[in-house]
């Protein structure tokens, strides 16, 4: 999928770990998005570890955009993001974007 209108979108660029031990911080960033009431377009592309601590708050983030009429789009994922995603069947759930 490509998106064409950005005007309805934030854009956040995780750099680093998205695991257990990032979980809080990223967490509370993913949050303070969702004020904007806009879709969110997570670029994962410098996403160098990450674990179910990590996907837990992707989903997590999914379903409170879902419950206001938004929606959470995935970039970019890095290699270990993939492979993730691939294992536990989740690479067709989330929806990625070019």
């Amino acid at each position: 999928m490509k998106i064409s209108d950005f005007n309805d979108f934030n854009e956040v660029y995780v750099v680093g770990p998205l695991n257990i031990y990032t979980a809080m911080e990223n967490q509370k960033t993913f949050i303070s998005y969702l004020k904007d009431n806009k879709n969110i377009i997570l670029d994962l592309s410098n996403v160098n570890e990450f674990d179910t601590a990590g996907l837990q708050i992707i989903l997590a983030l999914k379903k409170q955009l879902n419950s206001i009429g938004k929606n959470l789009y995935l970039r970019s994922c890095s290699e270990i993001v993939k492979s993730v995603l691939k294992i536990l069947f989740l690479n067709k759930e989330l929806e990625m974007v070019e």
